[in-house]
């Protein structure tokens, strides 16, 4: 008697809340061979097929190769946090979380017009610079059967209109208290590692309120990396101190000049591998960097 097949797993990112996920399963009979937050997908894939996504929470694109069907089963997050592209080549379709790996599988690398000018018009599209080379939709299955490939869509943002936000009668206190607990809930998933975390701090409400809501459910002082430019129209280094202060985080600087900006400007393209609008993304490409090298020391 032949063997069943089983399907196998290649995952880029992470799942939230995976502990729970697992427990679950594992109350149905599953059997897990590792400790690891990505195999709750596969054994989602193998319980609830295709539906499976919609119990994904996380930053991930994942690919599934269903040999019992003979078919690729390509998932990416809901916002696309996670990068996935394809391309279709005489009936093979391949999938990279980078477009270099596709050119290194001897994907021709030939200019795109549409993508390009897609891009710098902030156009959603799926399209990349490159011709024949396509992006997963945020939110997305593919389905790759046969050479053919099949998009199915398995989340969308919905945003409330006036009339139901009106029928919810909540005042402004309890609108206040929900978005805090469902920020301080996305930022304690986000506090599960195996390793030390660490947050990027700004002078803006956003990273200031996440590092204050990750400082309260830690028990030990984070380490809170910030960009300092040398110019003060963009500075923001005395807001990002003073909140590692009151947050009880360490405070880790990384100045970045605007030489900097300019010597890694094509380093971070060459990562990126779309327009670059202004000097935003290189300055995270360098403070990226910077804390590499220090997690390495510690």
């Amino acid at each position: 008697m032949r063997k069943a097949v089983e399907p196998a797993m290649v995952v880029n990112g992470e799942f939230y809340g995976y502990r729970a996920i697992r427990d679950d399963l594992r109350a149905q009979a599953h059997k897990f061979a590792t400790d690891s937050d990505s195999e709750i997908a596969l054994h989602l894939f193998a319980r609830h097929g295709l539906e499976f996504a919609h119990h994904l929470r996380g930053e991930f694109a994942a690919v599934i190769a269903d040999q019992k069907r003979n078919r690729l089963v390509a998932v990416r997050d809901r916002f696309g946090i996670k990068p996935l592209f394809y391309t279709v080549q005489d009936d093979n379709v391949f999938l990279a979380s980078e477009i270099k790996a596709l050119l290194a599988l001897g994907v021709p690398s030939k200019w795109n017009p549409n993508g390009f000018l897609s891009d710098q018009f902030m156009v959603r599209t799926d399209e990349t610079v490159f011709a024949g080379i396509y992006s997963v939709p945020p939110g997305c299955l593919l389905i790759a059967e046969d050479g053919r490939v099949t998009i199915k869509r398995y989340w969308d943002t919905q945003f409330p209109l006036a009339k139901d936000l009106a029928a919810q009668k909540l005042d402004d206190t309890e609108t206040v208290a929900q978005f805090r607990d469902a920020l301080e809930d996305a930022t304690k998933e986000r506090l599960v590692a195996d390793v030390e975390v660490a947050c990027y701090l700004s002078g803006g409400i956003d990273s200031c309120s996440v590092l204050g809501l990750a400082q309260q459910n830690t028990s030990r002082p984070l380490r809170a990396f910030t960009i300092t430019f040398d110019d003060a129209v963009y500075d923001e280094t005395l807001l990002a101190q003073k909140t590692a202060e009151l947050t009880g985080a360490n405070f880790e600087p990384v100045p970045v000049s605007q030489q900097n900006i300019a010597d890694a400007f094509s380093d971070a393209l060459w990562h990126c591998e779309r327009n670059m609008f202004n000097g935003h993304g290189v300055a995270k490409f360098l403070l990226s960097k910077a804390y590499a090298m220090r997690v390495s020391r510690w």
